[in-house]
């Protein structure tokens, strides 16, 4: 510890089972050395605490470091041990003692300017540092910053040649966000420390390390530090809000009720912030409301889906998002969640939603469907709707990404989200007829007992290895079929298509449509 400076001394912990903090005691210090952050904080495993020596004179002494959790009322005791050398190798009896010593000043010091009560540590932000370095009387020489901090290293894994590694997670670690040099004829820097927006929301120590480089500007000369800070993470924005509870949410169609308050930003967050609701039953689109980097205030209606159960709703809270960088959609800032009371009231049944087409004359879906054996042709003189159906030979066509398909297939359908499939076919010859859906990219069942996404009809049984019956006969005029997707399947991204004839001389499909309610095709019933 050098005399009018500071030391640190990193403690850590290794916890099984015990969360709460730990305190720390030294024993036979030196006189009137004094420390700092005697405590690893809850939640926490490291502490840098801080030795003082204000201006005293050389003394040393050998001191023991205890730490003290309280378990159930019982308080439980350990020792920190130093790690080993070649002295408590031979003597292990010596490992629990450290020796403390106050020693000459050095060349260099450093100061870390007080903080205003506006700085804070935030999350996915800046933490300004304004350091100012000391040098003795006749010391010169340029002096590189470091910072220090409790944060546990956190590592991720990357593939370098064709070989998984793990290396440093450097962008979800606390550090300045570009290592800062005091020239040699300057004294005072500004600094800034990133904090990463995922950092676990516990207490850390940070501290800032000086080294006083030679005339080379690689060697290290002498070190100082200063005091280690303790901070807590907190969120870039905060929710206040300011509608009475209970919020009555109409289920249905009427007149609902709406939450209204303001977001309260950290000092210099300007990002836009998107305020929404969590724990909705599911299948209700959560509303949310964006607000641009000069806005705080937001209102916005609560609706929920037709047919949601009538009373109170649990565990439903507001909180506010905000994405750092938009290239990084994975990175999401978030404030702290503010329970929300909703009463659900009932509401008017919705009207039936114009059902999605797939194919009702549609001269560009027959052109892709581009894959397959089969021949695919228009043909007016026999149809189940509309103008024309579509002709398929054996044994199919399909493509597995018609263009503008890609729809969510839901058991709560949000807008422009589907539940059913109609459709119409028949079929002239052979054995089988088939429709059969891609989901997400992918054709049939992925698995033993994995939904089949086929429907069959006719004798010869399942098609391409799974398939659902939809008849046990064929279609020999024009039978509409109507099926629940997702009671069927559950949910998946519909993609493509194949409209499979499968044998025989010829198959007829028509009046292919997606609803979010069976009465939803009542719209187009020829």
């Amino acid at each position: 510890v050098p005399s009018d400076g500071n030391a640190l001394l990193r403690v850590t912990a290794k916890r099984s089972g015990y969360n709460g903090p730990i305190k720390l005691k030294f024993a036979n210090l030196p006189q009137s050395v004094t420390i700092t952050g005697d405590e690893i904080p809850a939640g926490a495993t490291q502490a840098l605490v801080t030795f003082a020596a204000p201006g005293l004179s050389p003394a040393q002494s050998l001191t023991t470091v205890l730490g003290t959790g309280t378990v159930k009322d019982e308080a439980i005791t350990r020792a920190a041990l130093p790690p080993e050398s070649a002295v408590t190798e031979h003597q292990p009896w010596l490992r629990d003692e450290v020796a403390v010593a106050v020693a000459n000043a050095r060349p260099v010091s450093l100061a870390w300017s007080p903080f205003s009560a506006e700085v804070k540590m935030t999350l996915g932000g800046g933490l300004p540092a304004a350091l100012q370095v000391n040098r003795a009387e006749g010391t010169t020489g340029a002096v590189r910053l470091r910072l220090l901090t409790t944060q546990v290293q956190p590592r991720k894994k990357v593939k370098v040649n064709n070989r998984e590694q793990e290396v440093d997670d450097v962008e979800r670690t606390i550090r300045f966000e570009a290592e800062p040099v005091i020239p040699a004829d300057q004294s005072e820097v500004a600094a800034n420390v990133l904090v990463p927006a995922d950092l676990p929301r516990i207490p850390y120590d940070l501290a800032i390390q000086a080294d006083l480089l030679a005339a080379d500007g690689k060697k290290v000369v002498a070190s100082a530090v200063t005091p280690a800070r303790r901070l807590v993470p907190v969120p870039a924005v905060s929710i206040e809000l300011a509608s009475a509870d209970p919020i009555e949410a109409r289920a249905g169609l009427g007149e609902t009720g709406t939450l209204s308050g303001r977001i309260h930003r950290a000092t210099g967050f300007t990002l836009p912030v998107t305020v929404t609701l969590t724990g909705l039953p599911k299948g209700t689109q959560p509303p949310k409301v964006e607000l641009p980097g000069d806005k705080s205030d937001f209102v916005f209606p609560v609706a929920l889906r037709y047919g949601t159960p009538e009373g109170a709703l649990k565990d439903v809270k507001l909180v506010a998002t905000s994405l750092p960088d938009p290239k990084k959609p994975e990175v999401v800032l978030r404030s702290d969640a503010v329970p929300v009371a909703i009463r659900v009231v009932p509401g008017d049944k919705p009207p039936p939603e114009q059902p999605r087409s797939v194919f009702e004359d549609q001269v560009e879906f027959l052109a892709n469907l581009t894959d397959g054996g089969g021949q695919a042709s228009l043909i007016a003189d026999e149809k189940y709707s509309g103008l024309a159906c579509v002709k398929i030979t054996p044994d199919q066509r399909y493509n597995a990404a018609l263009p503008g398909l890609g729809v969510k297939i839901r058991e709560f359908p949000a807008p422009g989200e589907y539940r059913y499939l109609r459709f119409a076919w028949k079929k002239q010859g052979g054995a089988a007829i088939c429709l059969q859906l891609n989901h997400d990219g992918k054709w049939g069942p992925e698995g033993d007992g994995k939904p089949k996404f086929r429907y069959h009809a006719g004798p010869a049984g399942e098609c391409y290895g799974a398939s659902v019956a939809v008849a046990e006969e064929l279609p020999a005029d024009f039978t509409v079929v109507t099926r629940d997707l997702f009671a069927d399947f559950g949910e998946f991204t519909l993609t493509g298509i194949a409209l499979s004839p499968v044998d025989g001389e010829f198959a007829l499909f028509d009046h292919i449509y997606l609803g979010t309610g069976s009465e939803d095709f009542e719209l187009v019933k020829p």
